[in-house]
């Protein structure tokens, strides 16, 4: 079993406007409907966080292939961590998969406070 990192990006923003797709070379929030077959983990560095933030990060999939792409799980990430690379729990895909990212407006953030920070990211898989 080989490990590849397949997307990676040096920084993208996202806001509470729309989910940023990052199942694809170039994140966007044109979303995707990713059907490689792996075990696939996305991989986070939230350095550039500050208090008051947060962001959901989402995963997709279909339970089969002539299904609809479902939230599987999102994980919300707050303020400035401690520990600032963030590693999703390595899911296996196949069917028609998605990752997103979203700014989430809090009582202390909302889309006009702060600016918006670039988030490094990679999608590794296991083929």
């Amino acid at each position: 079993m080989a490990i590849t990192e397949l997307y990676t990006s040096s920084g993208f923003i996202a806001t509470t406007s729309a989910p940023v797709s990052i199942a694809q070379s170039t994140p966007s929030t044109a979303l995707t409907t990713n059907t490689g077959p792996g075990i696939y983990q996305f991989v986070f560095d939230l350095n550039n966080m500050i208090a008051g933030e947060q962001y959901a990060l989402s995963a997709y999939e279909k339970a089969h292939t002539a299904g609809t792409q479902r939230l599987v799980e999102t994980w919300v990430v707050d303020g400035a961590p401690a520990e600032p690379l963030f590693m999703t729990p390595a899911l296996t895909l196949m069917n028609g998969w998605d990752f997103t990212v979203q700014r989430v407006g809090t009582s202390s953030t909302t889309t006009s406070t702060g600016s918006g920070r670039h988030l490094l990211h990679s999608v590794r898989k296991i083929s």
